[in-house]
Parts: structure tokens; sequence; C-alpha cells
């Protein structure tokens, strides 16, 4: 099996075991898949390589390289999917144009599709149960209906199945009233399931609920590897330790991507003010790049080249700004983002000041997206170059 990584490198797996035989390294960023044919392995990059490739289970030998020039634009032809095959040619599809490669004097052909084995009969058993759907959410009140569907051992959907629905004791908020699970509305998050029983055999979901109005976070309470219950990607990212005698979230350095998200609501949301403290450590001379997200759109305090900028998603950015901002190490500072939707776009609006004196009057940045993000989850941002800390984490609805 054979895979492109995100920093641009060629894996080659043993399929049975899993065990890696080899890396290649091609460049900085891939995307698409690796396309098998002819005895090769076609191969693209973001930044307009294309690679044909000879792999065998000892190597890669680089049988091509061709790196496009843009058409459109300045810089490179830019590559994102995987290249196709049919009739005897290949097809690249690059962000300006597509380029057809192909031998008119070679016959194209195949080798034929070996049939697949034949599955077990079903035997109409039940083997396990599925709960649908198997991740909801609730803000402020309401409720989510439920099915239970039976498949057999093949994983054959036989038929949906009665069953009794019981909210478990990480969801106390929660009541069932039938094949429905009901919250009235209360006044934290909860992260919990629920599991529905049908004779001796069960299965569970998941559910997320988040009250209305404003939402603060300051951690106090959590111990060990806790995170807020409601949050997406935080377990093992963030850790609760006491930073000046307060409970703060960490971001410590360590193997593996430095780069890390955290989501602490739901996709849909829209118009909200999020904001949050947060502190740099210095480590080998070196500060960590921090930031809050609102509407996919990152405020990030950036330790080493003191500046503050405002930018879409980071590994390839579709539109950034940056203004001058000393941020030194040891010190709290309170970052604060806003996204307004007008006519003529997106209003991304930041702010970042010294926690221990007044909030600024006027925005510290602020930039106009013409293609606008119109919604997108509240989160976190690091980019772990040395240890960074979060506190007093708050997400304000939009006023109505």
């Amino acid at each position: 099996m054979y895979v492109i990584t995100d920093s641009g490198k060629l894996l080659a797996y043993d399929a049975p075991t899993g065990k890696t035989l080899w890396e290649h390294s091609l460049g900085t960023v891939g995307k698409g898949s690796p396309i098998w044919a002819d005895g090769k392995l076609y191969v693209m990059e973001v930044n307009g390589n294309i690679h044909i490739l000879k792999p065998s289970r000892e190597k890669c030998e680089t049988l091509s390289k061709t790196q496009l020039i843009a058409s459109e634009a300045d810089g490179y032809d830019e590559i994102y999917g995987s290249p196709a095959i049919a009739n005897g040619s290949v097809f690249f599809c690059t962000r300006d144009r597509l380029i057809c490669v192909s031998d008119a004097e070679k016959k194209p052909g195949s080798n034929p599709i070996p049939a697949l084995a034949a599955e077990t009969a079903t035997d109409n058993k039940i083997a396990t149960l599925r709960l649908i759907p198997a991740e909801a959410r609730i803000t402020g009140s309401g409720s989510i209906d439920y099915q239970l569907k039976a498949y057999d051992k093949n994983g054959v959907f036989l038929k949906t199945v009665d069953f009794e629905l019981q909210p478990q004791e990480n969801l106390p908020v929660a009541k069932a009233e039938g094949k429905k699970l009901v919250i009235a509305g209360a006044d934290k998050e909860y992260g919990g399931t629920v599991v529905a029983k049908a004779g001796e055999l069960t299965a569970t979901a998941r559910v997320r609920y988040f009250p209305a109005g404003e939402w603060k976070w300051n951690f106090d309470g959590l111990k060990g590897t806790q995170v807020p219950p409601t949050w997406i990607n935080a377990f093992l990212k963030l850790k609760p330790v006491v930073v000046d005698g307060e409970t703060a979230l960490v971001k410590s350095t360590g193997r593996g991507r430095p780069s890390a998200y955290m989501w602490i609501g739901t996709p849909d949301m829209k118009g909200y003010t999020i904001q949050a403290d947060v502190l740099m450590r210095e480590e080998k001379r070196r500060l960590p790049n921090i930031g809050i997200t609102a509407h996919r759109y990152n405020l990030i305090l950036k330790g080493n080249t003191g500046k503050l900028a405002i930018q879409s998603w980071a590994p390839h950015r579709r539109m950034a700004k940056e203004v001058k901002l000393r941020s030194d190490p040891d010190i709290w500072y309170t970052l604060k983002l806003k996204v307004e939707i007008k006519d003529d776009g997106a209003h991304v609006l930041g702010k970042a000041w010294d926690r221990s004196k007044e909030e600024p009057t006027d925005w510290t940045i602020e930039v106009v997206d013409p293609h606008p993000n119109l919604n997108g989850s509240p989160g976190l941002y690091t980019y772990a170059l040395a240890t960074s800390y979060f506190d007093n984490v708050i997400v304000t609805p939009a006023e109505k």
C-alpha cells in the first residue's frame, strides 16, 4: 500500500502486516492519492510537481519529475487532486489546466478484475446493533429521535428493532421519552452517552449538550488529563495545570505535528465573539504561536516574529494580514476575535492586549474577506514551538 503524506513523503507499507517498507521524499506538500498503472506510480504535489516513480518492496526509483509553472498567475500551478487513467491515457488536473499524456502507438489494456469471494449466506440472526444518530448535539433545549438497526455477523442489515433508551450518568440533564432523548435546559455543558437496549444486546451513541447564552471556562476543578467534555481534539493535546495560582490548560511541545486545533462549539455557529487569555514560555530561544478561531478564521499571536495575524487555514492561507505587536514570554495576554458578515464580505476583527491592563477600545487588526466563511466552530489554535497556556475562554453569542 502506498500513501503520500501532507509533508511530501511517499510511504510504502506491507498491506497484510502494516510494516513500513520504505519512505521516499518527494517535496513539501502532498494531497492527492498515488495512482498505479503500467508498473509505475503517478504522484502529484501541491507545488506543481508531477512524479512518475518505479516502486518495489525494497526501494523507490524516480523515473520523471516535472514542475508546472502557473499559467494564470505567478508561481507554480497548484495540484490538489489525483491523476486519472483511462483508455491508455493519464490525465493530470491542476489548478489552471487539464493535461493528458498518452502514447498513440500503444494499445491500452488491463488485467481482469478478480471475482470477489462469495459472502456467507445470512442466517437472520442479530449479531450487532447500531444506534442512529451515533453522534448528536443539543444547544439550549431540544430533543433527538433515535432508531436502532440490527445487522448479522457479516454486517448485512436485517431490520429496525424496538428498544429501550437509557441516558447514562454522564448526561444527568437528559431523560428518555420513548425513542426520543429530551434535554429541557441546563446551566453547563455535558458530554455523555445514551444506550439502547434490545434483549441482551445494546448499542451506544454520544451526545454533546451546550447551554444557551454565553459560555465561560476557567478550568477550575479539572485534573489529570481532563478537558471540557464538549471540546473536540483537545484530549491529551491540552492538560490542566496550575499557573500563577490558577488552573489553565497547557499545550506542551513533543513529537508529531506542532500545529493543533481544538474545537469548542458547533460548526453551524456564526456571529459570536470568542476571547481567551494566553501565555507563552520561551524554550531554546523560541516562542510558540498561539491563537483563537472564529468562523474558520484564526487570530494568532506570533511570539517569534512580534506580530499579530488574521488568516484562514494556516497550512494553506487563502487570505492573511499581519500587524506588528510585541508579545513577551511569561506575560498573560488576552485575545479577542469577532466576525461580522456584511455585503462586501466577512469583516474579521481582532484584539490583543496585556491582561493586566484595560481592554483597548479599538480593534488591533481588521481585515475584510470578500469570499466569507459564513459560519464555523469557535476554537483554539497552537503552533507548539514552545509551551503555551490557555485560560478564561469565553464565547459570547451574537446580539439579537
